[in-house]
């Protein structure tokens, strides 16, 4: 005999459905009369049809309104073998016998089966758009208000104004709102509207639901920079968007907010997007600014190490479009990954002999870089430089 909640005796009732079998109407009473309302509505959505006497305890009866979500309630609960027909009972067994704290238990309850239910809310949206209209706004703000931000929380807060939800599901509501917007005026109303970047990213990111955690995604597409290692947004950030080429020339800013502008612009221009070389150009522009203003070692070391570390090619760049010759030393010295300009400054001077430009940073890169490889390529050469320029270089060129 069944008499107790126990799902896999209820699964073998379920399949055997007989209403003529003693065995299976004594169970079935038996179930009920433990007077659990929950699996008391599970017994009448599962055995309506062939034992119609079942109750269906308040406020449950208003889910039978959804065939849909009883089916997928069921289903979960029971297993793939329990197949209930979508089948919605009459409207009209129900009309005007609910309350508000009656769809309040309901939504509660709805609330409490997301967590192991995932897609609950996709089930029957319009069934839980009814439930949500008939619940007051400060009845809705309560219920959600310590829950975890789920897909049903969040239909929930899109129907509250916002002086009624909390900063965390004003900020959800404010940045999914902004997803809706072309990039560049999503970009300035999160911006506007204070989005707490550190509260969703904990939010997003310990959600137990795959499609909340996905929001992260889209915080990181309004925050780009962030990306790139930033604690917090800059105060100025909108200013430095505004015009990519007016970010202090600070190294933790530059390195950050120099990929972010790129990311940023590529988003908001489709043309832009397409134009290959666009942070080449970027970089370029500012590693000239700042070779331009005799900069300290940690501009060279922090900076445009990293932007050549992150875009080889702005070796070539650097080299084809010279710098300040008091600067050479300090360029191979400071910036490790300069190293990669030995080969194409040679090539450069093999061609013209007599730039001096070229001859010292040659000069200096194969005394910085003295490695065999290096020494044989310039003695595979040496007979087109000056004799000063193989005289200084005598005792390293001597040894190999």
């Amino acid at each position: 005999m069944v008499d107790k909640m126990d799902k896999r005796s209820i699964r073998k009732l379920y399949l055997r459905k007989d209403p003529k079998d003693p065995y299976f109407r004594s169970s079935l009473t038996r179930l009920v009369a433990i007077g659990n309302p929950y699996l008391t509505f599970i017994l009448h959505a599962m055995f309506r049809d062939v034992l119609p006497g079942i109750p269906c305890p308040a406020p449950f009866g208003i889910l039978m309104k959804s065939g849909k979500t009883i089916s997928y309630i069921v289903r979960r609960l029971m297993g793939r073998k329990v197949v209930l027909e979508a089948k919605s009972e009459s409207e009209e067994l129900y009309s005007n016998k609910w309350n508000e704290s009656d769809y309040a238990d309901i939504m509660k309850f709805l609330l409490n089966i997301e967590r192991t239910n995932k897609r609950l809310l996709f089930v029957d949206q319009p069934f839980i758009r009814n439930v949500i209209s008939k619940i007051s706004e400060a009845e809705k703000a309560r219920i959600i208000r310590f829950l975890e931000v789920s897909p049903l929380s969040i239909s929930i807060m899109r129907t509250i104004r916002t002086e009624n939800l909390t900063d965390t599901h004003l900020a959800v509501i404010n940045l999914l709102k902004a997803k809706t917007m072309p990039y560049e005026e999503g970009f300035r109303y999160v911006h506007e509207s204070n989005v707490d970047f550190k509260l969703l990213k904990r939010t997003f990111l310990k959600s137990t639901f795959s499609q909340i955690q996905k929001y992260f995604h889209i915080l990181v597409d309004f925050f780009p920079e962030m990306m790139f290692g930033i604690r917090k947004p800059y105060s100025n950030r909108m200013q430095i968007f505004a015009d990519p080429l007016s970010i202090p020339l600070k190294p933790r800013l530059l390195c950050v907010y120099i990929p972010a502008c790129i990311y940023f612009i590529r988003r908001k221009s489709k043309s832009l997007s397409l134009v290959k070389n666009l942070d080449v150009l970027i970089k370029t522009i500012y590693i000239e600014k700042i070779l331009s203003v005799s900069p300290r070692r940690y501009l060279l070391k922090k900076v445009i190490h990293q932007l050549i570390l992150d875009t080889p090619i702005l070796v070539k760049v650097i080299v084809m479009r010279r710098f300040p010759p008091n600067l050479i030393k300090k360029m191979v010295e400071y910036i490790p990954s300069f190293h990669l300009a030995y080969e194409l400054s040679l090539k450069i001077l093999s061609n013209d002999p007599s730039d001096s430009f070229y001859e010292e940073l040659v000069e200096e890169l194969l005394k910085k870089y003295p490695t065999k490889s290096n020494v044989k390529r310039f003695q595979a050469c040496s007979h087109l430089f000056s004799n000063s320029l193989l005289e200084r270089l005598k005792y390293l060129t001597e040894t190999v």
